[in-house]
């Protein structure tokens, strides 16, 4: 009887750790602040940094860092820059925050929230 019990409370945890893997791998990052522009990178090998098109040029998402470190792409003028959360970078004809980074479970792509403000 008390293998029993031990039996059906392993299989329980099993079941649960199993549950939470799926809802952690499906984790996805809320809808962006307005205002803030999501930029994505798809994790498949071979697939390019999705552009973002503003009125001064192009970026993108290289890569993640860490939770709080990405290096983003700018087009014009065909540069990669270091980026902490947070940070305030000058890009062409505007300025770009970094303010959220959404390294979730979900494997597809990793996604930043950024803040693009155009120079007067």
């Amino acid at each position: 009887m008390r293998w029993r019990v031990i039996g059906l409370v392993g299989i329980a945890a099993v079941l649960v750790t199993a549950v939470l893997g799926v809802r952690a791998w499906n984790e996805r990052p809320p809808a962006p602040t307005p205002g803030l522009v999501r930029l994505t990178l798809p994790r498949a090998s071979g697939l390019p940094p999705l552009q973002h098109t503003y009125p001064g040029g192009e970026v993108s998402l290289n890569a993640v860092l860490s939770d709080d470190e990405v290096f983003i792409g700018l087009n014009n003028p065909g540069r990669e820059v270091r980026v902490r959360k947070g940070q305030t970078i000058d890009i062409p004809g505007a300025t770009l925050t970094l303010v959220e980074v959404w390294n979730v479970m979900q494997r597809g792509y990793d996604a930043v929230d950024v803040g693009i403000v155009q120079k007067s």
